[in-house]
């Protein structure tokens, strides 16, 4: 098997690189010559129609050589979120990533810490998060964890058991949206204050739901309280968050962390290095 990587291009060992046009097309040229006789694994990250783009241009490479893609691990999703429409005049984005994936041809496709269970049901690919969670749990576990919400809780607990393996006390937190800028989180009574509590979800974009989780549990005098999720988009919230929570932990699934400039309590985990 030969691979390519495009999240770590330094290990991959199909050499490539990436030239854009004036017209900002981005165009994939192959600087080493695949062997036919061999299937090909790809590492990528989907976070932006580009990436996708790129991905169908090497598929299309490899279609025309005659080259079978054995392995598709996908270390973010884009378009994840985007699982259900609530109007017939918006698009079903995931469904058009899902083409694209599709289009791949992929004998297996891996996606890491998959945020909805859609494409796994209609049987186009499988969540990679137990396998990555078993080789790089990144942090102790605490004596409790804390899901944000149900979807959270059963994305997870039927992934590993946390109250077997790591002997915790799970909770779930009940979320309700007030307004687009404002969410109410209602915990279970249970929770004592000086518990140490991990809040244990997939994703943080702008973060809102861990400035509230954190809010309810500082309200019921809970101090030592820590942040874990696999996909990070923004930067601003995070820092925010980092005020906050004692340790934030991340993986550059997303993006290239390295580039930036984090504080000392948000640890970053590579994925597939």
């Amino acid at each position: 098997m030969q691979i390519i990587n495009f999240l770590y291009p330094e290990k991959s060992e199909i050499k490539y690189r990436i030239d854009t046009y004036p017209d900002s097309q981005s165009h994939l040229v192959l600087e080493s010559e695949m062997d036919r006789r061999k299937s090909l694994s790809i590492y990528t990250r989907l976070s932006n129609l580009n990436d996708i783009w790129i991905l169908m241009q090497l598929a299309d490479i490899c279609h025309r050589q005659g080259i079978q893609i054995s392995f598709l691990r996908i270390a973010y999703l884009f378009a994840a979120r985007t699982d259900r429409f609530f109007s017939f005049n918006e698009a079903l984005d995931l469904e058009l990533v899902k083409k694209c994936l599709i289009f791949v041809q992929a004998d297996q496709i891996l996606i890491l810490d998959l945020h909805s269970n859609r494409l796994i049901v209609e049987g186009i690919g499988d969540n990679d998060w137990p396998t990555f969670f078993t080789l790089n749990p990144g942090f102790n576990i605490p004596e409790s964890i804390l899901f944000p919400d149900e979807g959270a809780y059963h994305r997870y607990s039927g992934l590993l058991d946390f109250n077997i393996k790591y002997r915790t006390t799970t909770y779930v937190a009940t979320k309700h949206r007030i307004s687009r800028d404002k969410l109410e989180v209602k915990l279970p009574s249970e929770i004592k204050p000086n518990t140490s509590i991990l809040v244990f979800d997939d994703l943080c974009d702008g973060g809102g739901t861990f400035f509230a989780i954190h809010k309810a549990l500082q309200d019921m005098g809970v101090t030592d309280v820590h942040l874990r999720v696999t996909h990070a988009i923004q930067k601003e919230p995070l820092v925010k968050l980092s005020k906050l929570y004692k340790t934030i932990t991340i993986t550059n699934s997303y993006k290239d962390w390295d580039k930036e400039e984090l504080p000392n309590n948000i640890k970053v985990i590579k994925v597939y290095e």
